[in-house]
């Protein structure tokens, strides 16, 4: 049967409770997404937005599990177009090349470390 969310999501015994709350959580990003896009005159500006929301998650992701999924790194990529880390060294550093003070450390880890390191547990 289905509840009338959005993303196609179907109530049902089979669903776990952590299957339940994504769902939710996707219909929450979808709308956030969906009324920046809609309300969006620049387009610069909203995907401005849109990075430092993927930043925003990645950055909360890594605070509860140590690092983001490669998934979410490579979702990450895919939407600013270019290799996440060339992408988040250039975010993160200085006129001189050099991490900010502020980097958060799983990005410098992610950084520093090859995929089959930083990813032990793949």
């Amino acid at each position: 049967m289905d509840d009338g969310s959005q993303n196609g999501h179907q109530s049902g015994d089979a669903e776990s409770p952590e299957e339940h709350r994504a769902s939710h959580l996707l219909n929450m990003l979808d709308e956030v997404l969906a009324m920046l896009v809609e309300d969006s005159t620049d387009e610069d500006a909203l995907d401005d937005v849109i990075e430092s929301t993927m930043l925003a998650l990645m950055d909360a992701v890594a605070v509860q599990t140590f690092r983001p999924p490669r998934p979410l790194v490579n979702a990450f990529g895919a939407w600013v177009g270019a290799d996440p880390r060339s992408y988040l060294r250039t975010t993160f550093s200085d006129d001189r090349g050099r991490l900010t003070d502020d980097t958060p450390e799983w990005v410098v880890q992610y950084l520093q470390l090859p995929d089959d390191q930083y990813w032990t547990d793949e």
